[in-house]
Order: C-alpha cells, then structure tokens, then sequence
C-alpha cells in the first residue's frame, strides 16, 4: 500500500507539474492524434499486407497457370514431334521397301523375259524335232516296208537258187534283169544275214 501511495503521489505531482508548463494541453492534444493515427496506420498497413497478399496470390495462381499452360504446350509439341518423327521413320523405311520391290520387280520382269525368249525357243526346237521325228518315222516306215519287200524278194531267189542246178548259170527275175545265181554256201549266208537284220 505504501507503494502504491507513493506512486499516485508521482503521478499526481507529475500532473501537477504538466498543468504549470505551458503548451502542455498541446503536446497532450498532438500526443492523443498521434497515437490514434499510429493505431489507425497499423490498420491500414494490415489492410495494404491483406490486399498485396491478395493481389500476389492472384498474380502467383495467373503466372502459375501460364507456365502450366506452357508446360502443356510444350509437352504437345514434344509429342506432335515424336509422332512426327516416327511417322517420317516409318516414310523412310517404306520408301526403301518401296525402292527395293521396284528393282526386285525390274530384275523378275527381266528374268521372266528371258525365260519367255529360251521357252520360245524351246518351243521353236521341240517343234523342229517333232517335225524331225515325225519324218524319220516315216522314213523308218518306208525302210521297213522296203526291207520287208527285199527279204522277199531275198527268199524268192533262194528258193529259185536252191531249186536251179549248176551254179553259173543266169537267173532271169521277174524284171527281166539279169542276175547271176547264187550258189549254195551264199545262199546260206544271205539266209543268215537276213535273220540278223
């Protein structure tokens, strides 16, 4: 309580003390102004952080928006650029398949000529050796047939030979050419190459 006393005491004193100066009403006047406008200034400095926060959230969330518009955009275009370059891998690769049946087609087209050229003549040739053939089996024919009429004509003078006496005597044949006879042993040995034949 003491303490107490003794502080009103100072402040009244104090009190006291302030009244008897002059322009201390003033100071008081100018001291209440100045603290209501540091009260207020810290009001408005919050309302300025509140409206600058406000305004740098919506710049960061606009920005923020760029950048993954951007991102997006770009990760586009890396991908329009990858199908880019695997469509032109897949047009190269293509033209070179189409490059190669070209010429594997140019070299069959070839080939295949050739092989019409040496079927022709082929054809040319069997045709040739069928015309061959054909003649020959007519001159085998013809050969036979004359052969046939010669064997007969062979045995028709061995038989005459055989039934004629006297070895050289003239044989007059259906011809009437002379021919001279055959004795017994060339009778025999025409027999026997006829048989061979």
């Amino acid at each position: 309580r003491a303490a107490t006393d003794k502080r009103l005491a100072s402040t009244e004193s104090r009190l006291a003390l302030m009244e008897s100066v002059p322009g201390v009403a003033r100071v008081q006047q100018l001291h209440e102004q100045l603290t209501d406008v540091v009260g207020s200034l810290s009001l408005k400095v919050g309302d300025v952080l509140k409206k600058q926060e406000s305004e740098f959230l919506s710049a960061y969330r606009a920005h923020m928006y760029n950048v993954q518009k951007e991102l997006q955009d770009l990760r586009a275009k890396v991908k329009n650029a990858e199908l880019a370059m695997q469509r032109d891998e897949k047009i190269r690769k293509l033209t070179q398949e189409r490059d190669w049946f070209c010429k594997e087609s140019l070299r069959l087209d070839s080939y295949s000529t050739s092989i019409k050229k040496e079927l022709k003549f082929m054809e040319e040739k069997l045709q040739s050796v069928e015309e061959d053939r054909v003649w020959l089996e007519k001159q085998l024919k013809a050969a036979k047939k004359q052969n046939k009429l010669l064997r007969t004509e062979l045995e028709l003078h061995i038989e005459q030979a055989t039934g004629a006496s006297g070895a050289g005597n003239q044989l007059e044949l259906a011809d009437g050419m002379p021919r001279l006879a055959l004795t017994q042993g060339s009778n025999q040995e025409s027999g026997r190459a006829a048989q061979d034949s």
